[in-house]
């Protein structure tokens, strides 16, 4: 047996999926709000019989155990079937030696680590990081959150890490793939020099790329420097800290977004633990997915104008389509966290528990920055927050929002109405103005469509060989004009197709992922009422012959026109024959 194949007995994928995304039983599959892209509907569906899934949504993908969890981790196969084989106690016989991308990425992982765990022991063990401790200790950071996050220090010299990482077997341009080194017009150098180095982990504790802030507060260069775009490390798929704070913000119901390193440890050291800083100033769609997975609800403790910044307004309208529950963390003193802490621990604490809901944080901030008894300054206090309430994708909210707002101004919620109204044209015009015109796709004809739905009925019937049967009674398979489809049906019934658990060993992948597709469409209440998905079938039997004859039926015309032959003339009259019997029998039913 297969290594892949002794994973899946092992595994039932429903249970799999559903401690990651609650499943509900909806006829004999399960479906949820797809994890992979925000949407209000259930189009994810899960099959327990054929152990698959796929997303009829946006996402348009599916697969098997293996394809999930590469798509849930953002992980590579080799990656995928390692980490179940640990969950099932599966003893893997193929290792993927000679997998060129895998053993790239397992090399550039480990380079990571080594720099990792040089830069710690400079920090904590070498002369060279006196400075450096001497910093740490300035701030405020414990010798235990130094552990647990894997800080270290970076020394001055050009080529001291590349040097490490030669002598323990690395090539220059391994260390250059993994952002740690750069080539210059006289060789390569460290990137990282003079510097507090914090490392940047996934959500499963690999290191994938490094921060670093220099030291010396007179250095003309960048405060922070980070690795670049690797093929480890994308800025925006990484919320730093959330390899050590995922299980606290379970365990929390939410999570405290920042923006800083030390945001980040100074609240992990006051009990704050379910924080997480963000790479840059604006949330993103793999964030979001990401913290998805652990919460509900983000407050939010970002050093910006949450009404004034692009940037931030974008965060929220994104945390809103993913149905978060948002909140804004009001610090007494201090601009961040790392600060407010410093000053006010206890007040940072009561702030972070009693955060504000998001919209009424961008009211009362509008409403304290203008005169509410000026007409210009409600118009100020309008122009902000309108924007907002536009964009809150909960109808309940967004009037709640409206007559809040109303009410706030001594307006009507008409005159908040027709406001809204003249934003979202607005909106609507900078859009189109923005987006490049798109070419549309050829439409599908009603014949795929229907042969596509006969597939899905044949594959999902209670008694598919019966329905074959009746099938192709009355449908050749040369007149199936999808290649995909026809391909399926000639190998279903030269296979002789009885079930649905033997398919995947003569269908190709291409054949496979159609059929998977296929088997997963939601066939409403005719899937559990067999007369009605009998009758349903016949019909779509039927709907199709018809289709078939009358395209017949113009060809042989159009060649009756020309050559008129008798043999011609009797199929014409035969066909004919055949289509009013068909339209009788659909009127009687």
């Amino acid at each position: 047996m297969r290594d892949t194949d002794e994973i899946k007995e092992k595994i039932d994928i429903v249970e799999f999926i559903n401690e990651r995304v609650p499943l509900k039983k909806t006829g004999r599959n399960f479906s949820a709000r797809c994890p992979f892209h925000s949407e209000k509907s259930a189009s994810f569906v899960v099959s327990p019989d054929r152990q698959i899934w796929h997303c009829f949504g946006a996402c348009n993908i599916g697969g098997d155990i293996f394809s999930f969890v590469m798509k849930w981790e953002n992980i590579e196969f080799p990656e995928a079937i390692v980490e179940l084989a640990k969950l099932t106690g599966v003893k893997l016989t193929n290792r993927f030696e000679g997998n060129r991308e895998w053993d790239t990425r397992e090399r550039l992982l480990e380079i990571n680590h080594l720099a990792s765990e040089y830069y710690h022991y400079i920090l904590t063990k070498h002369d060279v990081g006196k400075e450096s401790r001497k910093y740490i200790e300035g701030r405020g950071i414990s010798d235990k959150i130094v552990e647990t996050f894997g800080i270290g220090y970076a020394p001055k010299g050009w080529r001291n890490l590349e040097t490490f990482l030669l002598k323990k077997g690395y090539k220059d341009e391994e260390i250059e793939d993994a952002g740690l080194i750069i080539r210059g017009s006289h060789g390569w150098y460290d990137r990282f020099r003079g510097r507090i180095i914090f490392p940047l982990r996934n959500h499963r504790g690999q290191t994938v790329g490094f921060s670093g802030r220099v030291l010396d507060k007179t250095a003309k260069e960048a405060k922070y420097i980070n690795s670049p775009e690797t093929s480890l490390y994308h800025k925006g798929s990484l919320l730093y800290g959330l390899d050590a704070t995922y299980e606290n913000i379970r365990k929390t119901g939410f999570v405290v977004l920042c923006e800083g390193e030390f945001d980040v440890l100074s609240s992990y050291q006051a009990g704050i633990s379910n924080v997480v800083a963000i790479k840059g100033t604006a949330l993103t769609e793999d964030q979001l997915r990401l913290l998805k997975r652990f919460t509900q609800e983000i407050r939010l403790s970002l050093d910006m104008d949450l009404a004034g910044d692009a940037a931030a307004r974008r965060s929220i309208e994104l945390a809103d389509q993913f149905d978060f529950t948002i909140r804004v963390v009001v610090i007494p003193s201090g601009k961040d966290l790392d600060e407010g802490i410093k000053k006010d621990e206890a007040g940072v604490k009561k702030a972070v528990k009693d955060a504000v809901p998001i919209y009424d944080f961008i009211l009362d901030s509008a409403k304290s920055r203008y005169d509410r008894n000026d007409p210009f300054g409600i118009k100020q206090i309008a122009r902000e927050t309108v924007p907002f309430v536009i964009r809150i994708s909960n109808p309940i909210v967004r009037n709640h929002y409206i007559k809040k707002l109303a009410e706030s101004l001594g307006v009507s919620e008409e005159s908040i109405l027709e406001e809204m109204t003249r934003e979202q044209k607005k909106i609507r015009s900078s859009v189109q103005d923005e987006q490049p015109e798109k070419l549309t796709p050829d439409k599908i004809s009603r014949k795929e469509l229907l042969e596509k739905h006969l597939l899905s009925l044949l594959i999902q019937s209670p008694n598919p060989t019966q329905s074959l049967q009746f099938m192709l009674k009355n449908i050749t398979i040369e007149d199936i004009s999808s290649n995909p489809i026809r391909r399926i049906v000639i190998l279903l019934k030269d296979k002789g197709f009885s079930d649905t658990k033997n398919v995947d060993s003569y269908l190709a992948d291409e054949l496979l992922d159609t059929y998977n597709r296929l088997y997963l469409e939601d066939l409403g209440v005719i899937g559990n009422d067999p007369k009605a998905f009998e009758k349903e079938f016949t019909k779509t039997v039927y709907t199709l012959k018809r289709l078939f004859l009358r395209r017949k039926l113009v060809l042989l015309t159009t060649k009756l026109e020309e050559t008129g032959t008798k043999e011609e003339k009797d199929e014409v009259r035969s066909i004919s024959l055949e289509l009013k019997k068909i339209e009788e029998k659909d009127n009687k039913s």
